[in-house]
């Protein structure tokens, strides 16, 4: 005769408990004591129980599925981020739903649009867009945004931004530079602007005056920041003896253009980046670099995500994620 296949009713019978009780365990609602939780929860461990998901998510109303909007998923930190939120999400019986927008605003739209026609509990949302767009409220599951900040945002959980722009700044100028390039992503997204506004901050605390000449706009890419950086030095003499970049990308296309253009780093040119990706560390000379606690910022979002969905309130909307500076050869 074939093994009779556990059930929610043989959990009950196992710990003679009520039906209900088990189903109130397995779907973290109350209504019971912490010694019944543990008894259940032994019981299901030592039988092999796995509830049907259909069948909870028929019965609770819940996918049991998180989206996450992410705008490039080449990018080294963003896919740091989702390999923290899936290890948060699998603990809570949650499965991650990822959709890669590649920057683009309409696919951006699109994605969301596609994930709250799939009635996922929740949405993790890094958005490429200044505003995002207008969701009906009804439809809507509850939204935590991460990284950047859309005006719009209602709950967000990111860097501090602009503690870290200022922290890459005074590391360049307590190594002694007085002219400082603003090497930046060459649109006005929150990350940017609040960077740039640490970087003005440190400016100013040690009276050193802000030029508009010494922001060098690039896209965020590699090879981009390279051919930006080596145009600017063709076409002028040296006029900076540090650079700020915005990502660690830049900071390494701004680093071999020196190179190839004849100038040693740290020696004639400091340099600082920002996110601690893998290559700051392992190209020469390693970079010194921000460092993004990314697993802050996951755990952080989806404890937030899970008690929204246990109705608790949430009393703290716009979280900051503290940063630290990452001393390597360039300065």
């Amino acid at each position: 005769m074939a093994e009779k296949k556990n059930s929610i009713v043989e959990i009950a019978k196992r710990t003679n408990v009520s039906i209900a009780t088990v189903s109130r365990v397995i779907n973290r609602a109350e209504g019971y004591s912490e010694k019944t939780k543990q008894k259940v929860l032994k019981a299901i461990r030592e039988s092999g129980y796995s509830p049907n998901l259909n069948a909870v998510s028929l019965r609770t109303r819940k996918s049991m599925c998180i989206g996450v909007i992410v705008p490039d998923i080449t990018n080294e930190y963003f896919a740091r981020l989702i390999r923290e939120l899936d290890d948060f999400f699998v603990t809570q019986k949650y499965t991650l739903l990822i959709c890669d927008t590649n920057e683009d605003e309409k696919k951006e739209q699109t994605q969301l649009r596609n994930l709250i026609s799939r009635n996922v509990d929740a949405i993790i949302y890094i958005s490429g867009q200044d505003r995002i767009p207008k969701i009906n409220a009804s439809s809507c599951p509850f939204i935590v945004y991460i990284d950047r900040c859309p005006k719009n945002a209602s709950v967000l959980v990111q860097s501090d931004n602009v503690s870290g722009g200022y922290l890459a700044t005074k590391e360049l100028l307590d190594k002694g530079c007085k002219k400082i390039l603003f090497a930046r992503d060459r649109r006005d997204v929150s990350i940017v602007v609040e960077r740039r506004e640490g970087y003005l901050k440190a400016l100013g605390e040690y009276g050193v005056p802000y030029v508009p000449t010494m922001e060098l706009h690039t896209s965020p890419e590699y090879e981009a920041a390279r051919r930006s950086l080596k145009k600017r030095l063709s076409a002028k003499a040296l006029d900076f003896d540090g650079i700020f970049c915005s990502t660690d990308m830049i900071a390494l296309g701004c680093v071999n253009a020196l190179q190839e253009t004849g100038y040693r780093v740290p020696d004639d040119v400091k340099i600082v980046g920002f996110d601690n990706v893998s290559l700051s560390k392992f190209c020469n000379p390693p970079i010194t670099t921000i460092t993004q606690d990314s697993h802050a910022i996951a755990y952080t979002a989806g404890a937030l995500i899970i008690d929204k969905l246990h109705r608790k309130f949430i009393k703290n909307t716009h979280i900051l994620i503290p940063v630290t500076l990452e001393r390597r050869k360039t300065t």
